[in-house]
């Protein structure tokens, strides 16, 4: 074994060795290149966790994850559960027990007592299920970007069971690094996608996107002055940078799909507009304004950080931020190719080329430093920074500041930042 595993081994405080199993157990996934699993393939946490020792065995001929796996299963307790007034920290409690949940799940076979891990099981997923925060996000998440739907109270429930099924199916990726909220967003927008697609508008999301994103051009040409005809030409749609890489096959395909008036598409904005026409002139102003300062933040960006602003955040279509398709996403590494950063892409053994999960993570929190500093609120949010370190530093010494370096906390700003992507 390393030093890390003989340290961890041999600290006596159980739940606190757990932690820490968790926490190294997570440090050697994200430097791995996990191979992608089949498309359209359900994997249960057993089958994706021995795809991770696969990779740990090829990539670095050790077996930690074995090691660490046994260990943390040995010493389980339901105890784990409990919140006690040391756990302060609202996201780091979460990644325990769902930590607990993922080390049951992909060991179910060597489990005895299968009563008591289901019921473990059911416990955690009660506790985030019945979570203040993360109901309140849920609730205000659905309300901001499908308001339409959400006037209809059997409809809404109906979006949040979809919104939290959605999230405990792959609440088992949660890291603890971002907040729990950050984590859940991108599952809750494809619950409530799925939900929509089954039973109201019966269409792909596919479809549904790549026609919103056509719609949305077109009615900017024809806020620029061209004609209904000028707006819809394909040559000229085929020119808009949100388009780009779309044919003109399939654009031509869409508008006529389109015209042939079969459905209507779901668009969230579009739906809404009726809501929205009731907003008080000084709300619509603060709105716009807001939308304004986000597309001056958004274009003062490089192309990769626009790209991982809106991806993180699980707006784009069938790219999961937790997948391990997003390291592979051959847009971003041609993004970052053309930026010259190509220190960060490395080649499998397959020689596929790939970012490693935690180079991702720090070329997103570049894209929020970067957003920040831009921002009118950039400069206040610094001075909040420092007087906020310096009241660490004079209340516990420099020793707090290596405490946190693997979690980070989304500040007002960033929220404010991530929110606007719906508009």
């Amino acid at each position: 074994m390393n030093e890390v595993l003989n340290s961890i081994f041999d600290e006596t405080n159980l739940q606190k060795k757990f932690e820490m199993l968790m926490d190294y157990e997570q440090s050697i996934i994200n430097s791995l290149s996990i191979p992608k699993k089949e498309n359209g393939i359900e994997e249960s946490e057993n089958e994706y966790f021995n795809r991770c020792v696969a990779a740990e065995k090829e990539q670095k001929q050790s077996e930690y994850l074995s090691i660490i796996n046994n260990e943390a299963l040995s010493i389980i307790s339901t105890k784990f559960l409990e919140r006690s007034k040391e756990d302060t920290d609202d996201n780091r409690y979460y990644y325990r027990i769902i930590s607990l949940e993922k080390v049951l799940k992909r060991n179910k076979e060597k489990i005895y007592d299968a009563d008591k891990a289901g019921y473990c099981i059911t416990q955690v997923n009660t506790i985030l299920f019945s979570d203040g925060k993360l109901r309140k996000f849920i609730s205000s998440f659905l309300h901001c970007k499908y308001g339409s739907y959400c006037h209809n109270a059997e409809m809404y429930e109906d979006l949040v069971q979809c919104a939290y099924t959605e999230v405990f199916s792959h609440v088992c990726r949660y890291s603890g690094k971002y907040d729990i909220t950050t984590f859940a967003k991108p599952h809750i927008i494809k619950g409530a996608q799925n939900y929509i697609k089954d039973n109201v508008s019966h269409l792909s999301i596919h479809y549904n996107q790549m026609y919103n994103r056509i719609r949305k051009e077109i009615v900017k040409l024809k806020a620029m002055g061209y004609s209904d005809n000028e707006a819809c030409s394909v040559s000229r749609l085929m020119g808009c940078e949100s388009l780009r890489g779309m044919s003109a096959a399939t654009i031509s395909a869409t508008l006529k799909y389109k015209e042939a008036g079969q459905y209507e598409s779901f668009d969230p904005e579009y739906q809404g507009a009726a809501v929205n026409k009731f907003l008080n002139p000084e709300d619509e102003f603060l709105k716009q304004e807001a939308i304004t300062e986000f597309n001056r933040i958004y274009d003062s960006l490089k192309p990769w950080q626009q790209f991982l602003l809106y991806a993180m955040n699980g707006e784009i279509y069938e790219l999961s931020p937790t997948s391990t398709d997003f390291e592979y996403n051959e847009e971003l590494i041609r993004l970052l190719e053309n930026d010259n950063l190509y220190n960060v892409i490395r080649e499998d053994t397959n020689k596929k080329k790939y970012v490693r999960r935690d180079f991702i993570n720090k070329l997103y929190e570049n894209t929020l430093e970067t957003a920040r500093s831009i921002s009118p609120l950039g400069k206040e949010y610094r001075q909040k920074t420092m007087k906020a370190t310096d009241g660490l530093l004079e209340k516990y010494g420099s020793s707090v500041l290596s405490l946190s370096s693997d979690y980070i906390a989304l500040t007002d700003e960033d929220e404010d930042l991530i929110f606007s992507l719906e508009d």
